[in-house]
């Protein structure tokens, strides 16, 4: 966070990294606050305004601006943070979703077809994710990680079946036209010793597997 001054203007401004689609960013936010409150009164009561506007920008940049999941550089953030307090003690299962063959929806029927099965997904994540108490975020175009806190990785593993077996029996329709989709899910629970990175390429062979399982 930092001030600049634009003239008489005071000018807040938030800044923080970004990632999107592979590609680094760094995104800035700012507001006119000349009036809103005095800089060197801004950890006094009267700054909840400040804290406020700084609370609703750090929650803007968490998000993927789309799906309102938390970003991947949010989730990375996160999951360093677990691992570097817990560690040893750590209790989680996290959940790679990513949905089969989505590049031929949209060749097919069209990005906002494509966006719709994307929202409709996310609903569906969402769903199990108040079941599971966690987080979930979008960490690819079409793909997503949900993390389970204090989890079992049976549970998890079968809401996961039940949310892709709903969704495999969603039918979409683009005129006449209807079709559906299937997702992959790999689930996993962290063993107490491997490193984060490990543990999340894990995770990804998990669901590596499920996906070429389908193809057999």
């Amino acid at each position: 966070m930092k001030m600049e001054y634009l003239g008489d203007k005071s000018i807040l401004i938030l800044s923080t990294p970004w990632e999107q689609d592979g590609k680094e960013y760094v995104l800035e936010l700012g507001r006119d606050v000349t009036n809103s409150f005095s800089v060197y009164d801004a950890t006094s009561e009267d700054s909840s305004e400040l804290r406020e506007l700084i609370s609703s920008y750090s929650e803007l940049a968490a998000r993927d601006s789309f799906t309102g999941l938390y970003s991947k550089g949010h989730a990375n953030n996160l999951l360093q943070e677990m691992f570097a307090v817990q560690k040893e003690q750590l209790k989680l299962t996290l959940a790679l979703i990513d949905i089969d063959h989505f590049k031929s929806v949209n060749d097919r029927f069209g990005h906002l077809c494509g966006d719709e099965v994307i929202l409709y997904v996310v609903d569906k994540i969402n769903a199990l994710n108040e079941q599971c108490s966690g987080w979930a975020a979008r960490i690819g175009g079409d793909e997503f990680l949900l993390a389970c806190p204090f989890s079992d990785k049976d549970y998890v593993e079968r809401l996961c079946l039940e949310m892709s077996e709903t969704i495999t029996g969603h039918c979409f329709k683009k005129g006449h036209s209807e079709y559906s989709i299937a997702i992959s899910c790999g689930v996993a629970a962290y063993d107490g010793q491997e490193t984060l990175e490990e543990f999340l390429e894990r995770v990804d062979m998990k669901m590596y597997e499920d996906k070429v399982q389908k193809k057999q």
